[in-house]
């Protein structure tokens, strides 16, 4: 074997600030990723409402592929063959719901341009940074407090991955496919444009003992399945921006 020589052990350290940049553009590239994949969102609470708070599958498609999320609703109804997904097209500001029960597809798609606009403006609201990190669906995260006159939710952040889970949130609010008691505390108003993606949510009444929890797990980056957003075969009845639910045109 051969022996490296003193002049050989001056090259390296001429090269080593060179490794030093290459790790450091590394991690930066590869460790604040726009999130492309999939997630489960899932909900606790101790009120005694509890309906409309199953698990929700999201897939969520690179920017640039019409902007695309799906989630499927991960419930009772699932278990006994009955499909539903709702589909986010952020280029067409539209919502579409469809069901699927055995040879039966149907849906209905929705334009909704000011819902969108809604759902992704910032708003002003009061918030703190909390020292310290945690581990969460086996991320690190940073912890925000979130208040307003009757609630506080604790925020917990990853800067692993950067997407505006919020955007999402407000969206099926908007959409009424979300229990009411899921609009406490509004904490979806804050949006994360650049840096970080919203991992888990605590919101508490500062009155009364009542609290509800959004948490994401089940994170997988990477490539997606696009049968998921695949809704060929449908009959889908469209609702155009303004109009009510019973004017529609068939496609």
């Amino acid at each position: 074997m051969k022996i490296a020589s003193k002049r050989d052990y001056l090259k390296f350290l001429k090269l080593e600030p060179l490794f030093g940049l290459l790790l450091l553009f590394s991690n930066l590239s590869f460790g604040q990723n726009t999130f492309v994949g999939t997630f489960s969102m899932n909900f606790q609470t101790n009120y005694s409402d509890t309906t409309n708070l199953c698990k929700l599958n999201w897939t969520i498609d690179k920017i640039g592929n019409n902007n695309r999320q799906v989630m499927e609703m991960d419930d009772d109804m699932k278990r006994r063959g009955v499909n539903k997904r709702v589909l986010f097209d952020f280029i067409d500001s539209s919502w579409t719901m469809v069901m699927a029960i055995k040879n039966i597809k149907q849906g209905t798609k929705i334009k909704a341009t000011k819902m969108y606009k809604d759902s992704c403006d910032s708003k002003k609201i009061n918030l703190k940074q909390i020292k310290g990190q945690e581990i969460i669906s086996g991320l690190k995260c940073r912890k925000l407090l979130i208040t307003n006159s009757d609630y506080e939710s604790e925020v917990w952040i990853t800067d692993q991955y950067n997407y505006d889970a919020s955007k999402l949130y407000e969206l099926m609010l908007h959409c009424g496919l979300m229990n009411p008691i899921l609009k406490k505390g509004k904490w979806y108003e804050y949006h994360l444009r650049k840096k970080g993606m919203i991992i888990k949510v605590k919101t508490k009444n500062k009155i009364i003992d009542e609290y509800y929890i959004m948490q994401l797990d089940q994170i997988k980056q990477g490539k997606i399945n696009y049968s998921d957003f695949d809704i060929s075969g449908y009959k889908i009845s469209v609702i155009e921006e303004g109009k009510n639910c019973g004017a529609v045109e068939v496609q």
